[in-house]
């Protein structure tokens, strides 16, 4: 059962789609937005995109290095740890081959 409530709300929806779509076609491409900048503009905001890059490359550097620095003492870490974990073992084996001399 469709109402005049229904097809009311249908036809708004309909409208405000056309509407939507008209506006979106109608809109200036992003080619156009920036030839109404003042002279001069483009090459403004081409800079800013540069050093906003740059800034971006210098911190990107920047945690690059802190985490090699990481990692290298993880590596660090590690190794001591598999050393302290090897000293028990040489010091039996080191038992065992000066009982075995002592026969």
């Amino acid at each position: 059962q469709i109402t005049d409530m229904d097809t009311t709300r249908v036809l708004l929806i309909i409208g405000i789609v056309i509407q939507c779509l008209t506006l979106a076609l109608s809109a200036p491409v992003g080619g156009d937005a920036v030839m109404d900048l003042p002279p001069g503009g483009d090459m403004f905001l081409k800079k800013a995109l540069l050093s906003a890059y740059e800034k971006e490359l210098e911190n990107l550097e920047a945690l690059e290095m802190d985490l090699k620095k990481n990692i290298a003492s993880i590596l660090n870490k590690k190794e001591e740890l598999r050393m302290r974990k090897r000293q028990p073992i040489q010091c039996l084996i080191s038992a065992v081959s000066c009982y075995g001399k002592k026969k």
